[in-house]
């Protein structure tokens, strides 16, 4: 089977996007001119410009560009972790690719309003909240989270609150922070009943048996529903 060719059209707008994420990040929005990403990219300015109307259409094209990079390679990477939702993997995640994604990194770390609506209404940021919702809702179903609530309908909301308030913290540095579990804490007590007393040890190592058992569970479940050939 033949590659599908790339068209030269979209060979130079990804060349655009790439170089505009590294000088934007780089240099910050103020301090960086079209001019910048055109030698970047060693094309002309007006070969930019006849796919962006200005910088700050510019900039935003590029942090989706790299938020979507970001997030498939979280999304790779959650496929092949055990309960990274319940166990710290997801945000862990985030954490560790910030260096790859200085661009995404710094934008959702400044709260930027129209930089963390824009984040939460991509399509690969659903992805993302999919795999971690149809991991709640399968802990749920092995009777390890609460029974009286539908995982989908309590986490739909919480999916911008998460964005714009913890995942601003990972990307500052203060993923379990005393700040990031304060937060966090509050869209745990939605799915845990009782709610897990993080500051004392035994709770924690309660919570730390229940994932391992929980762990186990799923693993099984995983072998079972594969196919048999």
């Amino acid at each position: 089977m033949s590659t599908p060719k790339i068209k030269k059209s979209e060979r130079t707008l990804c060349l655009i996007l790439s170089c505009a994420a590294k000088v934007f990040a780089e240099k910050g929005f103020e301090k960086t001119s079209i001019a910048d990403v055109a030698a970047a990219a060693e094309i002309s300015v007006p070969g930019v410009y006849r796919y962006f109307r200005g910088k700050r259409d510019l900039y935003f094209a590029a942090l989706e560009y790299e938020v979507d990079r970001m997030n498939f390679a979280v999304t790779e990477s959650l496929q092949t972790q055990t309960l990274p939702a319940l166990t710290g993997g997801f945000w862990r995640e985030y954490a560790a690719l910030a260096v790859n994604y200085p661009l995404a990194a710094s934008a959702i770390g400044s709260e930027d309003v129209d930089v963390l609506t824009l984040v939460c209404n991509m399509d690969s940021t659903e992805a993302v909240f999919d795999l971690i919702d149809n991991e709640l809702t399968l802990a749920q179903s092995f009777g390890h989270l609460r029974q009286d609530i539908k995982i989908v309908d309590v986490m739909r909301p919480a999916r911008g609150f998460m964005l714009k308030m913890l995942l601003p913290l990972v990307f500052n540095g203060k993923y379990n922070s005393p700040e990031w579990l304060a937060v966090s804490s509050l869209v745990s007590a939605t799915i845990f009943q009782p709610m897990p007393d993080l500051s004392s040890p035994e709770s924690i190592a309660a919570l730390e048996a229940d994932m391992a058992a929980l762990a186990a569970k799923m693993a099984e479940h995983s072998i079972s529903a594969q196919p048999h050939h």
